[in-house]
């Protein structure tokens, strides 16, 4: 064997292993690169969707407090309460209820649970119905209304 011929061997082999580590060095790099992109893409994606279901939510609230107030003094504070959390409540806000402060949930809770009282007599309210709705009611909704006003001066 003649030493010249060895020592070209590795003289080309050298520069062949150096290209394939660089482009597998490469292809690593820019596979781990591209998985934090996606990741970094996915969770831009939730923070968006979670804002825009959560302004939905306050706007929801918003448009339910909106709606009482423009129905008080309630007539038929019965009928008409029960149409408020029926009609209004029921299907465009308590859906939302996740996604409100914990402060707010409780005093939505506070109307759910007279609209309970309300229709299945085994219960009893905190509060009197009658009483609720003429003291109670209005300084609920106008706190809620401070509060979501609040949200949305804050609401980048």
């Amino acid at each position: 064997m003649d030493p010249n011929n060895h020592f070209s061997f590795w003289t080309m082999l050298y520069p062949v292993i150096t290209l394939l580590l660089g482009i597998i060095s490469t292809m690593i790099v820019f596979w781990f690169k591209e998985s934090l992109n996606r990741k970094t893409k996915i969770k831009l994606e939730k923070i968006k969707l979670y804002d825009k279901k959560r302004f939905d939510a306050y706007f929801n609230l918003y448009e339910f407090i909106s709606k009482c107030y423009a129905m008080f003094p309630l007539e038929d504070p019965r009928r008409d309460f029960v149409y408020l959390i029926k009609e209004q409540y029921f299907p465009n806000v308590r859906k939302y209820l996740p996604y409100f402060r914990k402060d707010i949930r409780s005093t939505l809770k506070t109307i759910e649970s007279q609209y309970d009282c309300l229709s299945n007599s085994d219960f009893q309210p905190k509060i009197p119905f009658d009483q609720f709705v003429r003291s109670n009611f209005l300084d609920i909704l106008n706190t809620l209304n401070s509060e979501v006003e609040k949200i949305f001066d804050k609401w980048e």
